[in-house]
């Protein structure tokens, strides 16, 4: 199957997302990349209406008020394709005191301008035991961004398999969610929203996921077949962000065709895209600069106590001195206007990014 045929089917309604991917793997010559059935979970397109983005912002308040420990009655029923993760603001001093703020109570902290340049660094990784065992273990990490640029829908995504150690501590932190050719590139967009989905998946470890996944690139990309093999030899490499038109707003999303056919486990962490706002005039919930954390929805519901520690080389969620034992992802985000020349290039950049200051960088991506 040739590049035009399967982003043709691609771009199809229903399921047909899924038979292409399917189609295209099997027609390899690896017998490693046979898919097995897809489950139904992985053929909804991530799509949220009006209704669902009002219940979710409804259940994101009730979870603000239990992580400080407050009385709170849960919303009747949960909204279709709600994230099975908390998106937590810490408002503190890494290695002091804080608290954990939820987006629905923060404000954007960006004007409306003509443009935005957005970027998030993962710091740390934790699994939790009952979820990964002790130690061999391997897991896949998907962020997905989808933007507006010049009219046209754009898809960022972020994908990285990693393997979990005896205590929960995993091979995945320092990388860029946006990054192309080992350097930063920030995700641009004109539009004040910004769509976020993030889906965390086990899988058993002799799984060639990561291959697998650079596969199906190079049929919807284009990436060079000699570069599978170099980007597949290191897992701690991070595959480049692919910024692709949205073809798949008539069928399944991207991810979840790739996903899906990939793995016979569901995702630990699933949500669809919720909508935050970079900037003023945006949906009720925000998304500012700063250290976030992504954590269990039912694990550690009452954070009070808990602070973000650098633990040398990652940064983890610390109660009494002592880890947590849950699955959650810290990132620290930057956001700010941009100037664009030409068609999605950044000029003028700030060199003074939130990122920079005062906290653990790879070197090997400046």
């Amino acid at each position: 199957m040739n590049r035009r045929s399967f982003m043709g089917l691609f771009a199809a309604a229903g399921v047909s997302a899924p038979t292409a991917a399917t189609a295209a793997l099997q027609s390899s010559d690896d017998a490693d990349l046979a898919i097995a059935d897809v489950d139904p979970y992985f053929l909804e397109s991530g799509d949220l209406d009006s209704a669902s983005q009002a219940g979710i912002e409804d259940l994101v308040g009730f979870q603000e008020r239990t992580i400080a420990g407050e009385p709170a009655v849960q919303p009747r029923g949960r909204p279709r394709l709600a994230p099975t993760y908390r998106l937590l603001n810490w408002k503190g001093e890494l290695n002091g005191q804080g608290t954990f703020q939820g987006p629905l109570s923060l404000s954007p902290s960006l004007p409306l301008a003509s443009a935005y340049q957005f970027n998030a660094q993962i710091l740390g990784f934790h699994g939790a035991r009952d979820d990964w065992g002790r130690g061999n273990a391997r897991g896949t990490l998907s962020i997905e961004f989808r933007t507006r640029l010049d009219t046209e829908p754009m898809t960022w995504l972020f994908a990285q398999q990693f393997d979990i150690g005896a205590e929960g501590q995993s091979t995945l932190s320092l990388e860029y969610v946006g990054q192309r050719g080992g350097a930063r590139d920030p995700i641009v967009t004109d539009d004040s929203n910004i769509d976020l989905r993030i889906q965390l998946l086990r899988h058993r470890k002799g799984a060639k996921l990561l291959r697998k996944i650079l596969q199906l690139f190079s049929f919807v990309v284009g990436l060079p077949a000699g570069g599978i093999t170099g980007a597949t030899a290191t897992l701690a490499q991070a595959l480049p962000v692919i910024r692709v038109p949205r073809l798949l707003r008539e069928g399944v999303a991207f991810s979840q065709a790739l996903l899906g056919g990939l793995t016979k486990e569901l995702p630990i962490w699933r949500s669809g895209f919720t909508t935050y706002a970079l900037a003023e005039g945006g949906s009720r919930l925000a998304l500012s600069p700063g250290l976030w954390v992504i954590i269990d929805e039912s694990r550690e519901v009452d954070l009070r106590g808990v602070q973000l520690r650098d633990l040398g080389g990652s940064v983890g969620l610390v109660r009494n001195e002592k880890i947590i034992d849950a699955n959650y992802l810290i990132i620290a985000i930057d956001a700010s206007q941009a100037q664009l020349s030409g068609y999605g290039r950044v000029v003028d950049a700030p060199t003074d990014s939130w990122i920079d200051k005062g906290l653990p960088i790879d070197e090997s991506t400046r």
